[in-house]
């Protein structure tokens, strides 16, 4: 019991619970099914480690056939693609400590050209949040010095296949 798997295991499954079972996260996810099934084009980016996160999202909502693109590259490139996002299309940014600067500096600058926007992060103050149209918080407490991201995978999994049943119907 006092080994540290079963320390992860304990806070992977708190983390899981708290972030699927947030009345806020809840609430969001028949919109943002709604807002993915009416956008021309979805967009995922994310800063850091959350870029992976982002990647993965995308490569998931792909799968089920929507047309999904990964931002990424250096600053230059990354804010050279976001100048080709409209009104019509839909941003689903992923931003976890340590936040980054130029995402949150794109985030507002889409927001004030209009863009919706649903921000993925933890339940701190993340900076893009007041360029976010739906926010959707994980929990990531953990004892170690690296954060828990199995939250934010199972939310994922969940904005997928909520997705996908609404597609299928």
């Amino acid at each position: 019991e006092n080994s540290p798997f079963a320390q992860v295991l304990s806070e992977d499954v708190a983390n899981i619970q708290n972030t699927l079972s947030a009345p806020l996260n809840q609430e969001n996810m028949g919109k943002l099914v709604q807002m993915i099934q009416k956008s021309k084009n979805i967009y995922a980016l994310g800063g850091r480690s959350s870029a992976i996160l982002a990647d993965y999202l995308a490569s998931a909502l792909r799968y089920l056939g929507l047309p999904v693109h990964t931002l990424s590259g250096g600053v230059e490139a990354y804010l050279d693609q976001m100048f080709t996002i409209t009104k019509e299309d839909l941003v689903i940014a992923v931003s976890f400590p340590r936040y980054t600067a130029f995402m949150v500096d794109g985030l507002r600058m889409l927001h004030e050209r209009g863009v919706p926007i649903v921000l993925i992060t933890d339940t701190g103050l993340s900076p893009a949040y007041p360029y976010a149209d739906l926010v959707f918080q994980c929990w990531v407490n953990t004892n170690a010095y690296f954060p828990s991201y199995a939250s934010c995978m199972s939310l994922m999994s969940v904005i997928c296949r909520t997705t996908a049943i609404a597609l299928k119907s």
